[in-house]
């Protein structure tokens, strides 16, 4: 976790990141917590499956805000989705 203070540029850059909460496999995506938590491509590949998603996990007592953000990254990545771009017409 960062101090809560002003860093310098080369103090920013040398701050490691965090570890991914996801992995990344051919056919499916894994959420690494609750023991390994698997979604195949074809079911999560659009905003609308990805809401539906997201929903769904929100409710796990085990899901971060960073496996959400790291999900969500993900997915809009494969899928060129345009979700890092922000709202239409933004």
């Amino acid at each position: 976790m960062l101090e809560d203070r002003i860093y310098t540029l080369s103090e920013f850059l040398a701050i490691p990141p965090r570890p991914s909460t996801i992995k990344k496999h051919r056919f499916e995506i894994e959420l690494l917590q609750g023991g390994g938590y698997f979604i195949e491509w074809d079911r999560i590949n659009t905003h609308e499956k990805l809401i539906h998603w997201v929903h769904h996990l929100v409710g796990k007592n085990w899901v971060t805000t960073e496996t959400i953000d790291d999900l969500i990254n993900a997915v809009d990545r494969k899928f060129s989705l345009g979700i890092a771009k922000g709202p239409r017409g933004a």
